[in-house]
C-alpha cells in the first residue's frame, strides 16, 4: 500500500510539471516589523485582517512541529493530551471549524471531520504561518473561525545553507533523550532559485494519568492509574523550484514529503474502593503514517493585472493497528484488534485572471476544480471462544468521492489615498457520492459565500478594519454515512448517519484597530469578531437509544483578541522586547441533548500568552521566556458532560552565537509540570440526564515533567 502511495506521489509530480500552477494567494509583499532582528508580528499588505509569525517569532523556542508553534499564536487552543499539541482550535471552536492550509492549498488529514493534525509537519520546514480571520473570494469559505495557512520554506526567501542537530530530554518518570536533524540549502542561479530540505527528528510524549471513580453521591469508588507513553519518528522532504521566464513570468514547482512511525503504549492499572488491585489492562497502537503534496504554478504578471494557473496534488495513507486486553499473571491477553486504513486523494486545478478596467478598480476572476477519494475503513475485531470475529461498525468502511467547482469574482476598489475596499462573491458546488457495506447514497449542494473587507488608514502609525464574510463547515465524513453504528455514543445506543445533512453557514463580522509605535517597531492591535451559525450539527435522539446528527440549532459566537508587541529601548532598556497576546471567548447555543442554552463544545474562556527577550548585542548572546494558558472548556453528550482544564506552559531559552553564525540555543519547557484534569459526570440514559439523576462521576488527572533542548545550528 505505501509503496502505491509512494507511485501515485510520484506520477503526480511528474503530471504537475507538464500542468504549471499558481503561486499562493497570500504571495504579497510582506511590511516587518522587526526589534533588532527579531520579529514579533508582521502584517501583510492586503485589504483582509490577516496576521503573520514567521522565523524570527517561533525559532528562539526551537518548536518541534506546527502544532508546538501554533500554541504562541493568538486565540489557539488545543483539547490534546497534555503536552501535544495536534488539532488546533482558532478562536477556541472545535478543530473542525479550522480550516488549515499548506501554501494556500488544503491538504488532505487522518480526522473525519476534515482536520490535519498539524503535529506530523514539522517546524523545520515552515517559514511562516498566517492567520486569515476572514476570507476573500479567492479562498475557500470552508474556515468559520477562521484559516491557518503554513507557508514552508523555499529559495525566494532563503539563501545558503543550514545544518541543525538537536538533542532533548524528556523527564517524566520513564526519562528518554531523544534527537534530531535538519539540513537544508537553498540558492539562487541565473533566471531562478531552489531550496531544498531534509528533516529527521524525535517526538516523545510521556504521561501519567489518574483516575477517581465517584458514585452518585460524590463517594470514592475505586481508582485508575495509567502510564501512556507516544513515541514518534517523523521523516520529512521538502524542495522547490522557480523560474523566470520572462518579466513577470515565473514557473515553479514544489513539494513535500513526510512519514511518521508512531507506537503508543498505554497500561492501566484499577483498583477497588478499599485499596485491592481489580485488574491490568494494555493498549499497543502502532501508527504508520505517510503524507505528500506536489503543486506546481505559472504566473504572468503585467500592469495592471495578470493570470496564474495552477495543479496540485496531495495524498495522506493512515495504517493503524490497536491491540487490547488484560494483564494476566503478569503476562498480556489478546482480547481485541482495531484495524485503522485510511486513503485520502486529492486533485486540485485552478485558474484566475485579473485586469483593471477602471483606474481605482482591479477585478479578479477565477475557477477551481478538486476531486477528492477517500477509502476509510476501522475494522474491530474480538476474541469468542478462540476465534477472531469481526465486531466493525455499520459506517466503519465506506469510501467518499467528491467534487467540487468553485468560482470567485473579486473587486479591490481604492477608494482614496486612506481607504480600500475588497469585495465580491465565491460560489461553491460540491457532488458528493458515498458508498459502504450496506448501501450508497449522493447529493450536491451548492453555497454563495459574499464577502466585503475594508481599510481605513487615518495616518502612519492607525488604521481602521472592517470585514464581513459568509464560511461554512461541511459534514463530517462519518456523520453522512447512512449506516448504523452500535454502542454509540454510549453502550447498548445505536447512531444512524444522515446523508441529508447540510453545511453549517456562518455570517461572520470582524472589526479591527492597529496602532504602530516607537518609530513602526511597536505594534498594538484589537480586534472584535462575532460569528452568527446556522444548521449547527449535533447528535440528537430519534427514539429510545437510537440516535442521528442533524442541523439542530443556531449558534451564536463571538469576542475580543488583543495583541501588542513592544521594544523597551526608549525606556533606556536596550535590546530589550515584551509581546503579549489575549483572546476573550464567549458563545450560546441550545444544547440539543437538555434544551438548556450553553458555550460551544471544547471552546475555552479565554487563551493567552506572554512573553519576552533580552539581545545582550556585546556577549553575542540573548535569553527570554514566555507563559501560554488557555482557560476552562465544557463538553456535553448525550449520557453525561465534563469540565476540561489545563495549567499553564512555562518556558525559558538561552542563545549564543560563536563567530556571529553558529548559534547554540537551550530551551526548557512545561517547568509548571502542566496537569489536565477532566471532571465527568455520567448518567445511565438521556432522560435521567434530563431528569438530573446521576449515575456516576469521574475525575482525570493526567500530568507529564518538564523538557529540555539543546540545539546547535550551523550555516554555510
Amino acid at each position: 500500500m505505501i509503496d502505491r502511495f509512494r507511485r501515485s506521489l510520484l506520477a503526480a509530480a511528474v503530471a504537475t510539471v507538464v500542468a504549471p500552477a499558481a503561486a499562493p494567494a497570500f504571495a504579497e509583499e510582506i511590511e516587518e516589523i522587526v526589534v533588532r532582528g527579531e520579529l514579533f508580528r508582521s502584517r501583510e499588505n492586503t485589504v483582509a485582517p490577516l496576521l503573520i509569525y514567521d522565523l524570527d517569532y517561533f525559532q528562539q523556542l526551537e518548536p518541534i512541529s506546527v502544532g508546538d508553534m501554533l500554541k504562541r499564536v493568538p486565540g489557539v487552543a488545543f483539547t490534546s493530551d497534555i503536552g501535544e499539541y495536534d488539532a488546533p482550535q482558532l478562536r477556541g471552536l472545535a478543530t473542525q471549524y479550522t480550516q488549515i492550509l499548506v501554501n494556500g492549498r488544503r491538504i488532505p488529514g487522518a480526522g473525519k471531520d476534515r482536520s490535519v493534525f498539524v503535529d506530523r509537519i514539522p517546524a523545520e520546514i515552515v517559514e511562516r504561518v498566517e492567520i486569515v480571520r476572514s476570507p476573500t473570494p479567492d479562498l475557500d469559505a470552508q474556515g468559520v473561525a477562521g484559516t491557518l495557512n503554513i507557508i514552508l520554506k523555499d529559495g525566494a526567501s532563503l539563501e545558503g545553507g543550514e545544518f541543525r542537530a538537536s538533542a532533548t530530554q524528556y523527564t517524566e518518570e520513564l526519562q528518554e533523550t531523544k534527537g534530531a536533524g535538519t539540513l537544508s540549502y537553498g540558492d539562487r542561479f541565473d533566471g531562478g532559485n531552489f531550496f531544498l530540505l531534509a528533516n529527521v527528528q524525535e517526538r516523545y510524549a510521556p504521561k501519567g494519568k489518574f483516575t477517581q471513580f465517584m458514585d452518585d453521591e460524590g463517594e470514592p469508588d475505586g481508582t485508575e492509574v495509567s502510564e501512556d507513553v507516544r513515541d514518534s519518528t517523523d521523516t520529512s522532504l521538502s524542495a522547490s523550484v522557480q523560474f523566470d521566464l520572462a518579466p513577470g513570468r515565473v514557473l515553479g514547482l514544489e513539494g513535500a514529503w513526510l512519514e511518521t512511525d508512531r507506537d503508543e503504549d498505554e497500561f492501566n492499572v484499577s483498583y477497588d474502593d478499599d485499596g485491592a488491585r481489580d485488574e491490568r489492562e494494555f493498549q499497543h497502537e502502532n501508527i504508520e503514517q505517510q503524507s505528500g503534496w506536489v503543486q506546481a504554478f505559472l504566473e504572468q504578471e503585467h500592469e495592471g493585472g495578470g493570470w496564474k494557473i495552477d495543479a496540485s496534488y496531495a495524498a495522506f495513507d493512515d495504517d493503524t493497528e490497536e491491540l487490547s486486553g488484560p494483564v494476566e499473571q503478569g503476562a498480556e491477553v489478546l482480547e481485541g484488534i482495531a484495524r485503522i486504513d485510511t486513503e485520502d486523494e486529492e486533485l486540485k486545478l485552478g485558474a484566475s485572471y485579473a485586469w483593471t478596467p477602471l483606474a481605482a478598480h482591479r477585478i479578479e476572476v477565477g475557477l477551481d476544480l478538486q476531486d477528492k477519494t477517500r477509502d476509510a475503513s476501522q475494522r474491530e475485531f474480538e476474541f469468542d471462544d478462540g476465534d477472531l470475529e469481526e465486531e466493525t461498525a455499520g459506517s466503519g468502511v465506506y469510501e467518499v468521492e467528491e467534487n467540487r467547482a468553485d468560482l470567485f469574482l473579486m473587486d479591490t476598489w481604492t477608494v482614496s489615498e486612506c481607504a480600500e475596499l475588497q469585495y465580491g462573491l465565491r460560489g461553491e458546488y460540491t457532488d458528493l457520492a458515498l458508498d459502504g457495506s450496506d448501501g450508497s447514497d449522493s447529493r450536491d449542494d451548492f453555497q454563495l459565500n459574499p464577502s466585503a473587507h475594508l481599510v481605513y488608514r487615518l495616518d502612519a502609525q492607525n488604521q481602521l478594519r472592517l470585514s464581513l464574510a459568509r464560511t461554512q463547515r461541511r459534514p463530517d465524513f462519518d456523520q453522512l454515512v447512512p449506516f448504523t453504528d452500535e454502542d454509540s455514543p454510549s453502550d447498548d445506543q445505536e447512531t444512524i448517519g444522515n446523508p441529508e445533512l447540510e453545511p453549517e453557514t456562518a455570517i461572520g463580522f470582524d472589526a479591527g484597530y492597529e496602532h504602530r509605535f516607537a518609530g513602526a517597531a511597536g505594534i498594538l492591535g484589537l480586534n472584535a469578531f462575532y460569528r452568527d451559525i446556522e444548521d449547527v450539527i449535533e447528535l440528537v435522539e430519534i427514539g429510545d437509544d437510537l440516535f442521528t446528527p442533524d442541523n439542530v440549532a443556531d449558534g451564536k459566537v463571538w469576542g475580543l483578541e488583543f495583541d501588542m508587541s513592544v521594544p523597551l529601548d526608549g525606556m533606556g532598556l536596550r535590546g530589550v522586547g515584551v509581546f503579549a497576546n489575549a483572546t476573550w471567548l464567549d458563545s450560546e447555543i441550545d444544547d440539543p441533548f437538555t434544551g438548556e442554552e450553553r458555550r460551544f463544545n471544547l471552546q475555552p474562556e479565554y487563551v493567552y500568552n506572554l512573553g519576552f527577550f533580552h539581545e545582550v548585542e556585546s556577549w553575542d548572546f540573548s535569553w527570554g521566556g514566555s507563559y501560554q494558558k488557555q482557560g476552562d472548556s465544557e463538553l456535553s453528550e448525550a449520557d453525561g458532560f465534563r469540565e476540561i482544564s489545563y495549567d499553564g506552559n512555562l518556558e525559558f531559552f538561552a542563545e549564543k552565537r560563536f563567530w556571529k553564525e553558529i548559534t547554540l540555543r537551550l530551551v526548557a519547557s512545561n517547568l509548571l509540570d502542566a496537569e489536565k484534569v477532566e471532571d465527568i459526570v455520567n448518567f445511565d440514559s438521556l432522560d435521567d440526564r434530563i431528569d438530573g439523576v446521576v449515575d456516576d462521576m469521574e475525575r482525570e488527572q493526567e500530568e507529564t515533567g518538564p523538557v529540555y533542548s539543546l540545539t546547535v545550528r550551523v550555516p554555510f
